[in-house]
């Protein structure tokens, strides 16, 4: 998931991704619990060093403007950029509800990094299916079934197939 691309990231762009992943869960202008599960669940903080602990501490309790956060990541490699974009999309609906504010965030980033609207919205999809489907089902198997149109329609649109994030 997530954490394996980070720990490919520097320490500045590790805390960019931090701060990116926190811009787009407050645009609503609250985080929910279920957000910062999310977030929690697939970051480790105790990766970076003071210094940069610091600036996620406080970029937590004052988002940043995101134009430069995109700009440190729009020369990555395609599979870092569609990580970036995965794992955006199961924040946002880690609380089921995706609210205008953080989409709008989120077509800005993708723009950034190059992604176009078909394949954010068929991410989003994905992600939202997996998240409905996974809160209503433990059989891991009949939920890859249902989900397996949303998958080829990823393959389709040649948006690569994240390990972690697609099943």
């Amino acid at each position: 998931m997530i954490k394996k691309i980070s720990n490919q990231l520097s320490q500045e762009e590790r805390t960019a991704l931090y701060e990116l992943v926190f811009a787009v869960a407050s645009a609503d202008s609250h985080i929910t619990t279920a957000e910062i599960n999310s977030i929690i669940k697939n970051f480790d903080i105790n990766s970076l060093d003071d210094e940069h602990k610091a600036k996620v501490r406080e970029f937590i309790q004052h988002p940043s403007n995101i134009d430069e956060i995109i700009k440190v990541f729009s020369d990555s490699d395609e599979l870092i950029r569609y990580s970036i974009i995965y794992f955006l999309c199961e924040v946002i609906v880690a609380d089921e509800v995706i609210e205008a504010e953080e989409n709008e965030i989120l077509i800005k980033v993708c723009k950034g990094l190059s992604i176009g609207d078909i394949q954010r919205l068929l991410i989003m999809n994905y992600v939202f299916r997996k998240k409905r489907l996974t809160s209503l089902y433990d059989d891991i198997e009949k939920i890859r079934i249902a989900l397996e149109d949303s998958k080829e329609a990823l393959e389709y649109a040649k948006i690569p197939l994240i390990e972690g994030f697609v099943i």
